[in-house]
């Protein structure tokens, strides 16, 4: 392959494959040894069932001692079976080769963990030797002393597809052919081998029913063989239930379609979007897939171990806390990580040497320079930004409007009775661009509110820029005026009143002003479906961008307050102070970041351990935004992890069919 990475031959990782080997060679000979005895036990149960019916027939070609023999045989074959049956009771009590073959998967998944996530770390190889311990001491802890595991003696690594060594370490194109393809192809073959045996024994069944309808119609003689063909076709079904073919189809079909989505989304990714990030959500995904069909059965005995022991931080953990290191990334991207040469060559300056007479030098203290004062961080109350014209300006009818008395004494005293913080461009004490300040509010501010009395070129423009990014938080208000331009006649606005000198009437003052507060309140209130600019109204395939990416490169005040709350938040976490961080997540009340604290919060609470408090906040983002992909999915794995299965799938299964395509949701449902 393109980008496998040479890794040294570690005797950590030739351990782990000599134990997976040893766990897997002795999970394959107990569940061998179970089938043959239950076979044995229901070919032991026919033959009895053959024997009554030869003993129930016509028997004069009996001689006295095949009679003897044939009594004999009535007694000793019916405790024969069950003898055999109570043996293979003991090879499936717990069922031990579950166990055993649970184990054995779980190492080969540490193994390709190993591989692949902790490439280049300097303590996976202790970090693997202690993943194979614990694993092992479950092992024996749930099979006790009833097998004695031998020494394997084959070759290292064992039943490797296509080639794969087992020791070099893998990147993207080598795991998917090593570990994904060869996985899908094993899958596919094994269901082939299934469902040609269902088909064989539906068949026998099938078979077996019509000659036991078949023989009372020949002869009244052969009714009684009606007992022995029956009971046939029930040891098929007995066998078909006991080998579990159709849970094995459909689990393997669920596992083959799966793998295929991961396959499928990786592929669909651009070279320069093959990064460390993704290759690790890759790998994470695949081997929970895979590692979903065996964790019932040490998982939960596990977990409830570990609580207890209290271990240290895992180096899993650790590595998928932190950014994908450096050296993936390169591995992956080598074309972009490669500088031109014209950037790394040193220029050699050659300069002449002048000595320069010695002289009385005053040194003067050089003051350094002023930084800039952060701009006050906007916190608090919901965010209205106000459009309008300044100062006054030339309304219907020749009359000068005084939009400066208009927004001080009606619109923004409207606007905080309402509960919201009120800003116009013009009120920032700070230099700098009022363009820059204008745009930030049009595009993160929480309504927007627009004075529509007269054809003002920013005006409309501001507006436009308003209805074309976002769907929602849209006022429109009017003085005076009986029409509207034609663009946007059919949009609702609320009419003031304005006296002779161009300022808010006196006598409409109140009543104005609380048509503003009333029309506010219900905009903001409003159900988050609801849309309010007329260009998504139209166009219904347009979607809103994401919060998150609407920046103005010189406006990052709105967002100083969420960096300075995420230090405290991370502090909190590592003293492990979960009050703290309940307590920090409710003082947010910025919309803007709400719903980037309460991710923020519930993955420290999460890194916690406390699933309840993780799960409570999760909910309450989805109140502020119902359609956040990551909140649904946080809030299917915390009921997982609160025992609330049931509601955790319908949850899922409701995301993924939103985002069919969600490779985390996928991972999670079959985690759950």
């Amino acid at each position: 392959m393109t980008n496998q990475v040479d890794s040294d031959h570690s005797f950590a990782l030739e351990t782990a494959w000599q134990r997976y080997a040893q766990l897997k060679t002795k999970a394959s000979e107990v569940f061998q040894l179970y089938q043959n005895l239950r076979l044995q036990a229901i070919a032991f149960s026919l033959l009895a069932i053959l024997l009554v019916v030869i003993a129930s027939t016509d028997n004069d070609w009996l001689t006295p001692l095949m009679a003897k023999g044939l009594t004999g045989s009535l007694v000793l074959i019916p405790i024969v079976a069950l003898v055999t049956f109570a043996i293979s009771r003991k090879f499936q009590q717990g069922e031990y080769w579950q166990v055993l073959n649970a184990g054995a998967e779980e190492i080969r998944k540490e193994i390709y963990l190993y591989r692949t996530l902790l490439l280049g770390q300097g303590g996976r190889h202790q970090w693997l030797n202690e993943r194979i311990t614990a694993i092992q001491c479950q092992v024996i802890e749930s099979i006790g002393g009833n097998f004695v595991l031998k020494p394997y003696t084959g070759t290292i690594p064992p039943e490797q597809p296509n080639g794969d060594s087992g020791f070099a370490d893998l990147l993207a194109d080598d795991y998917l052919y090593y570990r994904l393809e060869a996985q899908q192809q094993a899958l596919a073959e094994e269901l082939t081998k299934l469902q040609a045996t269902r088909t064989n024994l539906k068949t026998g069944i099938f078979l077996l029913g019509g000659i036991s309808a078949l023989l009372p119609v020949l002869s009244l003689n052969y009714s009684i063989w009606v007992a022995f063909t029956l009971a046939l076709a029930t040891a098929l079904t007995l066998w078909w239930e006991l080998c579990r073919l159709d849970e094995r189809i459909n689990q393997g079909n669920q596992l083959i379609l799966s793998l295929n989505l991961i396959h499928d989304r990786w592929q669909s990714l651009t070279p320069q979007e093959h990064t460390g990030n993704e290759f690790f959500q890759l790998v994470l995904a695949t081997e929970k897939v895979l590692w979903s069909q065996h964790n019932l059965t040490l998982v939960q005995m596990r977990q409830a171990v570990g609580q207890l022991q209290n271990p240290s931080r895992d180096l899993l953990v650790e590595i998928l806390d932190k950014p994908v290191p450096e050296e993936i990334n390169r591995a992956l991207l080598p074309k972009l990580q490669t500088k031109p040469q014209a950037e790394t060559e040193t220029e050699t300056l050659t300069a002449e040497v002048e000595v320069i007479p010695e002289t009385t030098v005053i040194v003067e203290k050089v003051q350094p320079p002023q930084e800039e004062p952060e701009k006050p961080v906007k916190k608090g109350l919901p965010h209205a930004f106000v459009v309008m014209p300044f100062g006054k300006k030339q309304g219907r009818g020749g009359v000068l409007i005084d939009f400066n008395r208009i927004y001080q004494d009606l619109i923004k005293p409207a606007l905080e009775e309402a509960g919201f913080e009120s800003f116009r461009a013009d009120e920032e004490s700070m230099s700098g661009d009022i363009l820059t300040d204008m745009f930030q509010e049009l595009l993160l501010a929480d309504l927007v509110l627009t004075d529509l009395s007269i054809d003002n070129a920013n005006v409309f423009y501001e507006l436009g820029v308003r209805h074309a990014l976002r769907k929602r938080g849209l006022v429109h208000i009017q003085c005076g005026r009986a029409y509207l331009p034609y663009d946007i006649f059919n949009v609702r606005t609320l009419p003031y009143h304005c006296d002779e000198n161009g300022c808010p009437d006196p006598q409409y003052l109140e009543k104005d002003k609380q048509a503003i507060i009333k029309t506010t309140r219900a905009t903001w209130e409003s159900d988050e479906n609801r849309i309010h600019s007329p260009i998504f109204q139209l166009l219904t395939g347009l979607c809103e961008p994401d919060r998150k990416a609407l920046r103005t490169p010189l406006a990052t005040g709105y967002w100083q307050e969420y960096k300075k709350w995420q230090e405290r938040i991370h502090i909190a976490e590592r003293q492990k102070r979960i009050g703290d961080v309940l307590l920090l997540t409710e003082e947010v009340t910025n919309p803007l970041i709400k719903c980037e604290a309460i991710a923020e919060a519930g993955k420290s609470l999460k890194n916690l351990g406390n699933w309840a408090l993780a799960l409570k906040e999760y909910r309450q983002g989805l109140k502020i935004e119902s359609s956040n992909s990551e909140f649904r999915r946080e809030e299917a794995f915390h009921l997982g992890k609160l025992k609330q299965f049931d509601e955790a799938i319908v949850k899922l299964e409701a995301l993924l069919l939103d985002e069919p395509h969600n490779i985390g949701a996928l991972s999670c449902l079959a985690d759950v």
